[in-house]
């Protein structure tokens, strides 16, 4: 693995195994001294002056799923009408729960995040896991209804301070990409009114980092890092 320094907090993180990127990407959220990183995989287009985390990969659940829907092909066509699927995880895969389908997907954070999904003229709740900030007036991901543009036009009280997507604290883009995957099925995704209830939790804990007392110089002498 290979870390390169950019400007403006990100880095740039090559893998040479693709198991070890996929474990980087969807196992997190991962934390360094309390701060969480913004992960979104590398494209070429990316340039560290955009100022803005236009992109993030993360869980998204889908709860009370008929158990007769826990096939790869329908939970396929559920993430990827609403966006690039990354992962599934294995319990999922598996039929090891029965409370949600439960996937990583590569977001667009400046669209409205999908409500829900339309499959088969069966509606399918959305719910996503560690939002850093929902807007519950244009269902965007970065700031709140007080600072929406959106809110601005109907309350004329607002704050007049123009809103913009969440500044980046540390980002980790993915050096390693895929193709979305393709299904048959029909889906559509939509957007209704946005509450609390969008945002989802799981019994998982984040991925704390190792912290520079519990990283130790290689016994052989070698200069290198090993985190216990």
């Amino acid at each position: 693995m290979k870390v390169v320094d950019l400007k403006h907090d990100y880095f740039l993180v090559h893998f040479l195994e693709e198991d070890d990127y996929l474990h980087a990407l969807t196992v997190g959220p991962w934390t360094i001294y309390g701060q969480t990183l913004s992960e979104q995989q590398w494209v070429p287009t990316f340039s560290t002056t955009q100022g803005l985390v236009n992109r993030a990969v993360m869980w998204v659940q889908f709860p009370d799923l008929l158990i007769a829907w826990y096939h790869l092909e329908i939970i396929t066509t559920l993430g990827n009408t609403i966006e690039k699927i990354v992962k599934i995880d294995e319990p999922t895969l598996q039929k090891q729960r029965g409370q949600y389908a439960r996937l990583t997907i590569d977001l667009d954070l400046n669209s409205p995040l999908k409500t829900n999904v339309d499959l088969d003229e069966e509606v399918v709740q959305v719910m996503y896991e560690g939002l850093p900030q929902l807007c519950f007036t244009c269902g965007r991901v970065g700031h709140e209804v007080s600072t929406c543009p959106q809110h601005k036009h109907v309350n004329s009280a607002s704050p007049t301070t123009d809103a913009g997507l969440m500044e980046p604290v540390s980002s980790v883009e993915m050096a390693v990409g895929g193709p979305a995957q393709t299904t048959s099925l029909s889906s559509t995704a939509t957007v209704e009114g946005y509450n609390s209830h969008i945002t989802a939790q799981h019994s998982g804990k984040q991925q704390e980092i190792a912290s520079r007392d519990r990283i130790r110089h290689r016994a052989d002498g070698d200069w290198g890092w090993n985190f216990d």
